[in-house]
């Protein structure tokens, strides 16, 4: 039984409601080398704060100080088990990573910037990566910009498949 309405844009890979990389592409960004995909997104409350209030989003605007939370979403969009499944988040030095590593809603430990292996994915899942940050104090007289990535590799090639959001930091 198929999804009713399309959910193109939410940022997850729907296998499962027949999201596909031709027809949701946005949410399913394919490498045909590892047979995985990514996306990386981010937003300023806490996902289990306020989840309806605030959609993960590519692009945010933060001042100093701010509290950030980021979300890897992998997918295996191949017919294959893939093995030996890496994670990590290239977060630019505006923004201190203060952990809260987790898998799926669980607790791991582990360095995102680093890579934390994730283990196997099955045909037709998707696993999400969360982690949370704070921006650091931001000079009155500057606005910049980061670009935060999330990069996955498989066992398959080891080829890189990655997806960024944008930072935007303002003062205030």
């Amino acid at each position: 039984v198929g999804a009713t309405a399309s959910n193109c844009g939410n940022g997850l890979c729907e296998t499962t409601l027949g999201e596909t990389s031709a027809s949701c592409a946005n949410d399913c960004k394919i490498n045909a080398t590892t047979g995985l995909s990514v996306s990386f997104f981010v937003r300023q409350t806490a996902p289990k704060t306020a989840p309806a209030l605030e959609q993960w989003q590519k692009t945010i605007q933060i001042g100093s100080d701010g509290s950030v939370y980021f979300m890897i979403s992998v997918a295996n969009d191949s017919s294959s088990k893939l093995d030996n499944v890496s994670v990590s988040s290239n977060v630019r030095s505006e923004i201190s990573v203060l952990g809260n590593l987790q898998l799926d809603g669980v607790p791991i430990s582990g360095n995102i910037v680093s890579g934390v292996n994730i283990g196997s994915v099955a045909p037709a899942v998707i696993k999400s990566i969360t982690f949370e940050g704070k921006t650091q104090t931001i000079p009155a007289a500057a606005t910049k910009q980061a670009t935060a990535s999330g990069n996955i590799s498989g066992n398959l090639s080891g080829a890189l498949q990655s997806d960024s959001a944008t930072i935007n930091f303002v003062t205030a």
